[in-house]
């Protein structure tokens, strides 16, 4: 009787295969700025812009936030966040929302945007390693509100009716104005 050679190589094949696809895949993770939708505009000493556009259906990379940052939401969709450990839920921000995001540790996130219209973020890392001195006059005007305010930050949302002006004045500390609603959102200075 023969006994055939080909069966042990084709056990030994499915083995293999059973094995490989048995074990996770790791998936690659970017530096934020690496990301292909995340758009470096604009870096000094002290901060850097990222401009941020998700396609309806886009999925990030993977990436990560190793400084501190400002996340303003321009245009908005529904979207989904995944950590390497969790899918997210779907949620919604609301157009003008700021959030700061500590970066002590660095995280890594993936975002979905699950709608029909693209997400326009503006992302400001802190790239300043101490925070800056506090000034000693307030900063505060009329229509200006403090939203946010630690040691590494201090965001505020200012409000101008259409054709409305502040008078002339100024920051005691370095500012970055981004537009949210108007006639050219998503600017900054």
């Amino acid at each position: 009787m023969r006994t055939p050679v080909l069966l042990p190589a084709v056990l030994t094949t499915l083995a293999l295969a059973v094995a490989v696809a048995g074990q996770a895949q790791v998936p690659v993770i970017v530096p934020v700025e690496q990301e292909p939708q995340h758009h470096p505009v604009f870096r000094n000493d002290v901060l850097a812009v990222i401009d941020v556009l998700f396609p309806p259906g886009y999925t990030s990379l993977f990436h990560r936030h190793s400084n501190d940052n400002v996340s303003v939401r321009i245009a908005t969709a529904p979207t989904r966040t995944d950590t390497l450990t969790e899918t997210g839920t779907p949620q919604t921000a609301l157009v003008g929302r700021l959030v700061f995001n500590p970066a002590t540790p660095p995280y890594v996130h993936r975002v979905a945007n699950i709608g029909d219209t693209t997400i326009h973020i503006v992302d400001i890392e802190v790239l300043a390693t101490r925070p800056t001195r506090r000034a000693s006059a307030p900063d505060e005007l009329a229509g200006h509100e403090v939203v946010v305010e630690n040691a590494r930050v201090r965001l505020s949302r200012v409000v101008l009716p259409p054709g409305a002006t502040f008078p002339e004045h100024r920051h005691p500390r370095g500012w970055l104005e981004v537009v949210v609603r108007g006639s050219q959102p998503g600017n900054y200075r």
